[in-house]
Parts: structure tokens; sequence; C-alpha cells
């Protein structure tokens, strides 16, 4: 199980922990001997310079880096598969703070697809909803831009 802790300083930061319980990932978090610690109760107290704001737990994969995604898709071209494998060719881009997904319509001229920008760390699930949507716009925006007449 991974539980995604919210904690801030003067910048919120958020911590993924890979764990069996609340406590083990408390631990998890004290043993590292990062610059903070926290309980997972809503608390106003400061730990270490950082005040918790909150805790999700879930069991699927989370996304910390763009090295994450290539390890879940198994391949480090990943740009290459999200294009290859949707149907309207959706474009990526990666920083180190974030991914982003966009839909692609041949044809559109100047026309663009709305940025789905995804902040480490993020669910797969969340992932797999932009590209999803990004798709679905890409498409819409094809048929807009490339009327064609039905054969009959």
């Amino acid at each position: 199980m991974f539980y995604i802790i919210k904690i801030k300083k003067e910048i919120e930061k958020i911590v993924v922990i890979e764990a069996n319980s609340d406590e083990e990932a408390d631990r998890f978090m004290i043993e590292d001997k990062n610059n903070f610690s926290t309980e997972h109760v809503l608390t106003k107290d400061d730990y270490n310079g950082y005040e918790y704001i909150s805790c999700e737990t879930t069991n699927e994969p989370v996304i910390t880096s763009e090295k994450d995604l290539e390890d879940y898709f198994g391949t480090s071209d990943i740009e290459r598969v999200i294009f290859k494998y949707t149907t309207c060719g959706c474009c990526y881009t990666a920083t180190k703070d974030y991914i982003s997904v966009n839909g692609y319509a041949e044809g559109s001229g100047d026309a663009e697809c709305p940025e789905h920008r995804l902040y480490f760390p993020f669910k797969i699930s969340e992932f797999d909803s932009a590209l999803e949507e990004a798709d679905r716009e890409g498409c819409e925006l094809f048929e807009e831009c490339n009327e064609f007449e039905d054969e009959e």
C-alpha cells in the first residue's frame, strides 16, 4: 500500500511511502532521517519545520518521477508509446516536476488541444484519465477540421 502524505514548510511537499500500515509509514519516514516526520492525524502541530496537511492511501501504482512511468510502461520511449497507442496520437512531454499529455489532430492547422498536466506524484489512474481525455479531445478536433463525405 502507498501512503501519499502532504506536508508543507514554506511550500507544500508530497511524500510517497510504500508501507503496510500507518505505523510502518511513520517509522519509515522517521528512520530515513529526512527533515520531516508526521502523524496520520489532522493537526496544526509542527514536525521538524513541516506542517502535516493530509494523508491518502492507495494500492495502485504511484508515479513520483518520469522513471516510474518508464518502469510502468516497460520502456524509456514513453512519447512513442503514447503516440502510437492512442487513437489521435497524443503528445507527451515531461519535466522534473510534471508530465503533460495533449491530443493531436492532423490537418487542424494551428488548432491545439488543451494540455493535461500532472504534477508528481500522481496515481496511475489519474494518468489514464488525463490520457483518455486528451485522446478524446484530439479525435474531436480531427473530426471538426477534417470533414469527410460519407461514401455510399
